[in-house]
Order: C-alpha cells, then structure tokens, then sequence
C-alpha cells in the first residue's frame, strides 16, 4: 500500500478502538457519552468550553458538514442552531454508532475513508473540522482532505484545532497557507480560554501509565482534575491565549470562486 493509504489505515483502526471505548463506557453512563477520547473532568470542561466557539456563527437555515463527528458531540449542539441541513461523517464505525446514537437517528452519517468526501462540489455553506486536524502527521492524507474539504464547501470553513502545541504543532499560518490556494482566506482566528487547564492536565499526565485513550481513567486522577480546575479554571477567564485550541474561520474568496 503507498503511504496515504496506509495512513488511512492507521487512523481508522486507532479511532474504531477509541470508539469501542466510547461505546463501552455508554453503558455505564449516566448520560450520552459524547467526548471523543477520554472521559475525565478536564475533558468535559473543555467540551462545554468548546461549545462557545459556535455561539455567534451563520448555522441556521444553512447547510452543515462536519468531518470527524465522533460521538456526536458537536453534531448536537450544531443541531440546535436551526441549520437547514446537517451532516456528520466519520473513518470509525463504532464513533458513528454512537453519534447515531446520541443524535436518535436525526442527523445523516456517513463513514469515509478518512481522505474522499463522497458528496457533490459545493454541497455545503459550511464545513466543521474539531480537533480532528492535529491528529493527522501524514502529509499527504492531509493535503488531499484539505482539498476535499474546500472542493465540497461553497462559503465558510470552520477549523477548531490546536495551533503552537497539541499532537502535531501547526501553527495557524500553516492552515492559512494551505487553504489559499484552495480559495479561502483566513478572517478570523480565536483562541479558547482553557490553556491553564489544559497545561495542569498535561503535567499530570506525565506521571500516569500508558493507556489507550478512550479507555476509562482511575478515580484517583478525575479527583486530581478537579480539584486542579478549581484552580486553573478562573486563570482560564483572564491569561490571555495564543496557543493551544484555535477557532480559525476561512472564507471563500469572491475571486476565486468566480473562476
């Protein structure tokens, strides 16, 4: 197999294993289970943190993609902004089993292979990528989704990734310069609030056990979390941001999509 291919399978075997684990941990939950890896107090805090960088965005009565639904997540709080067409699709079974799930059948979910985007040119006003982006460090995979992406949205392309540190450090430059010769500019970039947070709970996670991630955490270390984020999470609200979980909002250039 060439190398995007065998990228494309790396990442769906580590995302359907991720999704058992989601799967295994909703029968035991006590509501939907919608984080898209672990499960622990940071984690839902940046969640619902997450869910302010929709406030505000063009959503109702247009029509939305999101690549990497997971769970669902998002899908439900993007639902609730009144688009008139929503979509999510995934490379793991077992995420879109749980999306199904948690958005009761509501929302089309299609699997890809991680790359195609099986839907007609200018299919989509906007289009979703979160946290999925900084998971990928093939190159070539990556260029060819970018390409799809931009290929099926007709005028915005949301992006919220980690920009400066996270799994694979890119700064929002880097994005930017991607998606221009694709005919979207960068208008806006916003930096979630979480970064205090974010760097206790990568501290302590230094000193625990390999595990894979979706898997359940120990008490011990969800105790350790929040009484952490009674700490950190007042710093959040007033250290300003410049790394760390980015919104990036590009628009189609006029130009351009007169060609």
């Amino acid at each position: 197999m060439s190398g995007t291919a065998d990228a494309k399978t790396r990442v769906r075997e580590y995302w359907t294993k991720v999704g058992d684990e989601i799967l295994r941990r909703s029968v035991t939950a006590t509501g939907p289970a919608t984080i898209a890896g672990d499960d622990t107090p940071f984690q839902r805090y940046k969640a619902i943190r997450c869910g302010e960088l929709f406030s505000g965005l063009p959503i109702r009565d247009q029509s939305v993609l999101e690549i990497g639904c997971g769970p669902g997540g998002n899908l439900m709080r993007l639902a609730a902004l009144g688009p008139r067409r929503l979509v999510g699709c995934d490379i793991s079974p077992p995420m879109l089993t749980a999306a199904r799930r948690n958005t009761a059948g509501h929302v089309p979910l299609v699997q890809t292979d991680g790359v195609r985007l099986p839907w007609p040119s200018a299919s989509f006003d906007l289009a979703f990528t979160v946290t999925v982006l900084q998971h990928d460090d093939d190159p070539g995979m990556l260029a060819e989704l970018l390409t799809e992406l931009a290929r099926v949205t007709t005028t915005w392309i949301y992006r919220v990734e980690k920009s400066a540190a996270g799994y694979v450090r890119r700064p929002v430059e880097w994005y930017a310069s991607r998606l221009r010769p694709l005919g979207f500019t960068l208008a806006d970039e916003r930096f979630l609030r979480v970064r205090s947070s974010e760097v206790a709970s990568q501290l302590a996670r230094r000193w625990l056990p390999h595990r894979h991630e979706g898997a359940p955490v120990s008490r011990a270390i969800s105790a350790g979390e929040r009484l952490s984020l009674l700490v950190t999470k007042p710093l959040d609200r007033v250290l300003p941001a410049r790394a760390g979980l980015c919104r990036m909002t590009f628009r189609r250039n006029d130009a351009y999509s007169r060609q």
